[in-house]
């Protein structure tokens, strides 16, 4: 299992400071209308206590965050030999100077920071005689659900770590007929996906979004 380390005081602040200053990107999670939901964020700014981000859109337009203040969100980060995680709340929500942001949301500085080093990743592998069926499809930014929900493909996990899953897709897979994509299998390097899978039978099934690599 992996092992997180913990990072506090100047230590938390330092590493901020540094990703502040190469404007790397982050990954926000929060819960919106009884979901999870996930956002790439840039790190702006930290002073006073304050941790200043916006949204991050290859595209240009801006996705709407639909976030209030202090409402707890997730925030983690990839940055020299590991990944970064914390908690944190909302302090504020500002405008900001570029328009395709979206605005400015303004985050509490943690007084801690996790830290699960790269080395520390441990894959596990999944049984032969545990069959973990995943569903994944193309992520539509339609919010209406009349519509078949989405083409997706039928596929096995074959191990799990902290830092990802491999999946393995038959070249046949189920796909739910007359969703847009015409049962095309198109995906891509860099995509981010919806994945749907039931670790055990008896319990709860995880959906989430992801990224291939």
């Amino acid at each position: 299992m992996s092992e997180i380390v913990i990072l506090q005081g100047e230590e938390s602040r330092t590493v901020l400071a540094s990703v502040v200053e190469q404007q790397s990107p982050a990954i926000m999670s929060y819960l919106s209308k009884d979901k999870w939901h996930v956002a790439k964020v840039l790190l702006k700014s930290l002073e006073d206590g304050k941790l200043h981000i916006e949204g991050c859109h290859a595209t240009g337009k801006p996705h709407p965050i639909n976030i209030q203040i202090n409402q707890p969100v997730g925030l983690n980060f990839k940055h020299a030999y590991g990944k970064f995680i914390f908690d944190t709340v909302v302090i504020g929500l500002e405008p900001s100077l570029d328009p395709n942001s979206g605005g400015m949301i303004v985050l509490k500085s943690p007084e801690r920071i996790g830290v699960v080093q790269r080395r520390s990743y441990f894959r596990v592998n999944v049984p032969d005689s545990l069959k973990v069926s995943v569903m994944i499809w193309h992520r539509s930014g339609s919010r209406q659900m009349k519509e078949p929900m989405h083409n997706y493909y039928e596929g096995r996990l074959m191990d799990i770590s902290a830092g990802g899953a491999q999946i393995i897709v038959p070249a046949k897979s189920g796909k739910v007929e007359g969703a847009p994509g015409g049962g095309v299998f198109d995906f891509h390097k860099g995509q981010f996906i919806g994945v749907r899978f039931t670790p055990l039978p008896f319990e709860t099934p995880l959906v989430f979004n992801a990224q291939i690599r």
